[in-house]
């Protein structure tokens, strides 16, 4: 089937989608759990891959056909949106706009498959899934997967008298250490290895902040992961891992350590990624505007022929 007679009204769809998406995934970021932006950027993600398939696109029907799959994993509560997934939603709206440039300049998407977009999509969709699949089915009401979601160092923010505990650290001269810590699934007091990872590491230091708090940990208000801050003298990371890993029942592979720079360095990227994605979405939503009004002027314009020549008249 030629489909070519309906360019200009895939291109013009596609950019009111794009519209969308944008619009919706920054607000998205503010309100990770409004079910209505949720659902927006779901049918959003599903129109495009339905106008993608019709046109023959199969790069992008592929890569919004991800995006569905991954907000209606979201839509259902199997998943939670987080930090990591806004940055890859930004990722996909360069993807997006990038095969829409492509085929406005040549009719075609060209021939980037972002693959590892598409990849990161396929991982988080994995992981939400192995999530869900952990939870236990006759507790719905445990708060496992909530969480899960804040525990990794990554992932959660500090509030003004962990800020300051921090920065009093820095300034005395210390070191402070982001760690996260993976507990085996089969171990039946979790709470006791939490406790002994914090006596062993409290020889070098002391804990300032902790993901979930100390109370929830005692009272194993957690899935399998915890995380907390060490302030410490000590300038040998291993150490300190080692004394970690000494406790029994304890997953090596999921013990990250990581001075807090790093963890400062990272959130300054995904800091400037995502003012640079906001300044794209302002850009885009002037072009659009633009776009719209041209379309408006040209519209107007067939629809009145005959006062069009009447002004041109007048002018001359």
């Amino acid at each position: 089937m030629d489909v070519s007679q309906y360019l200009e009204i895939f291109i013009d769809e596609t950019n009111g989608h794009l519209q969308t998406l944008s619009d919706n995934i920054m607000q998205l970021e503010k309100e990770p759990e409004n079910k209505d932006v949720i659902n927006e950027i779901f049918r959003a993600a599903h129109s495009l891959k339905g106008m993608a398939g019709t046109m023959g696109f199969k790069r992008m029907q592929r890569l919004t056909h991800d995006m569905e799959n991954v907000f209606q994993e979201i839509r259902s509560d199997k998943m939670k949106v987080t930090s990591s997934l806004i940055d890859v939603l930004f990722d996909c709206l360069d993807a997006i706009d990038g095969y829409l440039e492509n085929v406005k300049e040549t009719s075609d998407e060209g021939t980037n498959d972002n693959e590892a977009i598409v990849k990161e999509l396929n991982d988080i969709l994995a992981g939400g899934a192995e999530e869900s699949e952990a939870a236990p089915a006759a507790e719905p009401e445990a708060p496992a997967q909530e969480t899960k979601a804040v525990t990794n160092y990554m992932d959660f923010e500090l509030n003004n008298k962990e800020k300051d505990d921090i920065k009093e650290a820095q300034d005395a001269g210390h070191k402070v250490y982001a760690i996260t810590v993976k507990i085996q699934k089969e171990c039946l007091l979790k709470a006791a290895r939490a406790f002994l990872v914090f006596k062993a590491v409290e020889d070098f230091g002391q804990i300032i902040v902790y993901r979930p708090s100390s109370q929830d940990i005692e009272d194993e208000k957690f899935e399998d992961e915890f995380s907390f801050f060490l302030d410490s003298e000590e300038t040998d990371f291993e150490k300190i891992k080692a004394a970690a890993n000494a406790v029994s029942e304890i997953e090596e592979r999921k013990f990250l350590l990581q001075h807090l720079k790093a963890v400062q360095k990272k959130k300054k990227q995904r800091s400037l990624k995502r003012q640079k994605h906001r300044q794209r979405h302002i850009r885009h939503r002037q072009k659009q505007h633009r776009h719209l009004q041209a379309q408006k002027r040209r519209q107007q314009a067939r629809a009145n022929p005959h006062r069009n020549r009447l002004q041109t008249v007048r002018s001359v």
